[in-house]
């Protein structure tokens, strides 16, 4: 059976409903209509993966380089002077500054525009509002399962899940910034 506009007269309109393509595709092929455009993590040829003020996950086996791709695209911007908010659960402020270095990221820049944080207690409502102020181009939680740990959280439990999203809304709350500082 297929359900036509018509069969939908008397139906209340629902967010369910298929969306009529035809005109976001006219504006989008003309120039008139443009979505959110990457403009982190550009690759070679020019094109950017990643959105600024979006929340993006990486995911992966462990030591896969997921860390590594965070601090590639912290030295571009750090190195641009664009300020990156950094929420280490797993390692050591050392090992990720030797990290950016070796990546290319000058001392100045490092020392400058990368704010590094390796908390070991649950956040306080104060503190994360004194991070928000920073205005980061990136936010990055370095551990997500140390991270939920850390909260008292377990990352396979789908509750303990959808609350460790909610503490973490503070990620997305510096990350959706979306100018320069």
């Amino acid at each position: 059976m297929t359900i036509t506009d018509a069969d939908l007269v008397d139906e209340p309109r629902t967010t369910w409903q298929p969306t009529d393509l035809t005109q976001i595709v006219r504006g989008v092929l003309s120039g008139e209509v443009v979505g959110p455009v990457p403009t982190l993590l550009v690759r070679l040829d020019g094109r950017a993966l990643l959105y600024r003020g979006e929340v993006h996950s990486l995911a992966g086996e462990p030591e896969s380089g997921k860390s590594w791709l965070v601090q590639h695209e912290s030295v571009q911007l750090i190195e641009r002077g664009e300020r990156v908010l950094y929420l280490d659960f797993e390692t050591a402020a050392p090992s990720v500054v030797e990290r950016l270095l070796a990546l290319g990221a000058s001392a100045q820049a490092v020392v400058d525009h990368f704010v590094y944080v390796r908390p070991d207690e649950p956040p306080t409502d104060a503190r994360i509002a004194e991070l928000a102020e920073g205005r980061f181009a990136l936010v990055v939680l370095d551990g997500v399962s140390e991270a939920y740990e850390l909260l008292g959280l377990d990352p396979l439990s789908n509750r303990d899940a959808a609350a460790g999203v909610g503490q973490f809304e503070m990620a997305h709350s510096y990350a959706s910034w979306r100018g320069r500082p």
